[in-house]
């Protein structure tokens, strides 16, 4: 044991020679979270957390009821949740001055605060079993010379030490692993409270790139490890900010003010990089904002840095890529030029959303919106490719090309593109429109009728005449150079009856089955006082000198704004239904020209979905994965349980 304790010090020691030194550990990844302080007390998230503090009584009922289930298990169960609930801390240092516990200088904390004395016992036993058998140990574990209280043991690698330890007259358990002298170590390097009135953090971190260093430097120092092409992986990973002195330091949190739920990222040091990234610094015009209508469910705009694909281009040339006879094979067989006739016809703006102003919020009311530079150009280019695209099915088919075809037309004065199956009962057209200032692509003709008429400023005043985007927008004192916007009072009815569906199951999960009157109640709220006052989810980005801020605000209430998300999402369920039935058929699990196919109850399932069944499309978010073993086979489509809502009009 001594000779493994001398011996894996030193070689830590010797491959860190040359790293480097700091007097201070250099903190890598730090996380705090602040335990059950993301739901409120009060409010439309009460329900939830009154629920989920039932959860150690139920689990403490299981002994009872499943014979095999020793009670210690069913109690270490209990204490592990309630851990997690409380507040906890994870951190990943390095410091140089310190490799005697191993992993090359780098050392891990992961810390728990304890209710009492009895909840660290229990945590302690849980683990001391699984770690005394464990085959990576090389002897058994022995009491700390470190830390009094805990326990440590050597793997290959590093040092394992852990058990229950006070700091400042409070219990926490902790595990180290690697080189840990100060276990507080990097706490300090999380970002002050947010300035906002009654803010509540819920969880901080720090992510510092530049601690990845070392790492690197070890890695190359390695027998074996000299090979160019790992020298140049390392050169361009210093360039794009990702290790190096200067490397990028990323700061996140999140918690509840009096105003609203607010998350907050920046990037520190990202101004350095913003080239090699292709990270835009131009702020959104009010052009851009009028792109979207104001009756918008979901929409997200962004400028680009339209320099970043010359640049990148050039890297392609200089690592030796035969960049300029691809582009010369493409203008000799299509006569389109993908720099000059695309690339630099666009704009440097992108919108993308949906809304009810261009098919009611659904999957066919998206539009994307590309800003234009020069529309006469894109014009000619836009034909070319309708030619181009013709001729190919022709070319491949003459029996599809009959039917399949991209045809030009007028409507209202706007000029059209469209994908079209004539004589065949295809129930999309893929639909694309140019006018002076914006390129339009959407999923239907209706969407980019009504897309045009708002570009052209023959819609609504758009997105600028939402209050609470507009008052979000015009706090930042910089030019936003990205923005995300989700109209919660239009997606909740959609995410509604997902919420219902996970309140039902976790309601039903801590009611006790023995009759002691243990209820939570309804857990979800009604869907009216729900959509009461709910608020918008905004999120901005801007620079403040060289560092990219991200701040999003949306409704304090957790199912609220998971609601919105969610309802935001829904249009997408049409393509996710189709993704699982097309899945299903190609691994043979659905037989597609099976004479009861369509009677099966999965299949059922997707088509109501498909319908805007807002419970079939709950059952398939829940489900997304494709794993509806959950779901019996032998159960009609029927039987899906269909949640009582107030539908608001």
């Amino acid at each position: 044991m001594l000779r493994t304790r001398v011996l894996v010090p030193f070689v830590a020691a010797v491959v860190s020679v040359g790293v480097g030194a700091s007097a201070q550990p250099v903190p890598v990844l730090v996380v705090r979270t602040h335990g059950a302080a993301a739901l409120s007390a009060e409010g439309p998230d009460a329900a939830l957390r009154s629920a989920l503090a039932m959860l150690p009584a139920r689990l403490a009922e299981l002994p009872g009821e499943a014979p095999d289930m020793p009670p210690e298990a069913a109690a270490m169960i209990r204490t592990a949740m309630a851990a997690i609930a409380r507040p906890a801390t994870l951190s990943l240092c390095y410091d140089p001055m310190n490799v005697a516990g191993g992993m090359f200088g780098y050392g891990f904390v992961l810390s728990f605060e304890c209710e009492n004395d009895a909840d660290a016992e229990l945590l302690h036993a849980m683990l001391q079993d699984g770690i005394r058998q464990s085959p990576a140990l090389l002897g058994p574990p022995e009491a700390s010379e470190a830390f009094d209280g805990m326990m440590e043991a050597w793997t290959a690698i590093a040092q394992v030490r852990y058990g229950p330890r006070r700091v400042g007259g409070a219990l926490r358990y902790e595990m180290h692993v690697g080189s840990v002298a100060d276990p507080a170590a990097g706490l300090d390097a999380l970002p002050v409270a947010l300035d906002a009135p009654g803010f509540t953090p819920t969880i901080s971190a720090v992510v510092n790139l530049a601690g990845l260093t070392p790492a690197a430097t070890i890695a190359r120092s390695l027998p074996g490890a000299q090979a160019p092409q790992l020298a140049q992986a390392t050169a361009q990973m210093q360039a794009a900010g990702l290790i190096g002195e200067h490397a990028m330091r990323i700061t996140m949190q999140d918690g509840i003010a009096k105003d609203a739920a607010h998350t907050r990222t920046v990037i520190h040091g990202a101004g350095r990089y913003r080239e090699t990234l292709g990270m835009s610094a131009t702020g959104l015009s009010a052009d851009d904002l009028r792109i979207v209508p104001a009756d918008a469910h979901f929409a997200s705009l962004g400028t680009m840095d339209m320099g970043f694909p010359d640049r990148l281009l050039a890297q392609l040339r200089a690592n030796g890529l035969p960049v300029d006879q691809v582009l010369a094979e493409i203008r000799r067989e299509t006569g389109i030029d993908p720099i000059e006739d695309i690339l630099r016809t666009l704009g440097g703006s992108v919108a993308v959303y949906t809304s009810d102003s261009t098919g009611a919020g659904s999957l066919l009311s998206g539009v994307v919106a590309f800003s234009v530079r020069d529309a006469e150009r894109l014009a000619a280019t836009r034909t070319k490719v309708a030619n181009l695209a013709n001729g190919a099915i022709a070319q491949q088919n003459d029996r599809a090309a009959m039917y399949l075809r991209i045809e030009p037309w007028s409507h209202a004065g706007g000029e059209f593109y469209t994908f079209r199956a004539r004589g065949l009962p295809v129930p999309v057209e893929l639909t694309c429109a140019l006018t002076d200032k914006w390129l339009i692509l959407a999923p239907s003709a209706q969407a980019a009728v009504a897309a045009v008429r708002q570009a052209t400023g023959r819609g609504d005043e758009g997105l600028a005449a939402n209050r609470a985007f507009a008052s979000r927008f015009a706090a930042v004192n910089a030019p936003v150079t990205a923005a995300t916007f989700i109209n919660t009072e239009r997606t909740l009815r959609a995410g509604y009856p997902a919420l219902v569906l996970a309140g039902s199951a976790i309601g039903n999960a801590v009611r006790s089955p023995h009759g002691d009157g243990r209820d939570p109640g309804l857990v979800v709220p009604l869907y009216n006082d729900l959509l009461r006052n709910a608020q918008p989810v905004v999120q901005l980005s801007w620079w403040e000198g060289d560092d990219k801020v991200t701040h999003t605000t949306g409704d304090r209430s957790l199912l609220i704004r998971a609601g919105g998300v969610i309802g935001a999402g829904a249009p997408l369920m049409p393509v996710v239904a189709i993704a699982v039935v097309a899945g299903a058929a190609e691994e043979g699990r659905l037989g597609m020209f099976d004479s009861d196919w369509l009677q099966r109850p999965r299949t059922a399932l997707a088509a109501r979905a498909m319908l805007g069944d807002p419970a079939a499309r709950a059952v398939m978010l829940l489900g997304a994965s494709g794993d509806y073993a959950w779901w019996p086979e032998h159960a009609g489509c029927d039987a899906l349980p269909l949640p009582a809502t107030d539908a608001k009009p």
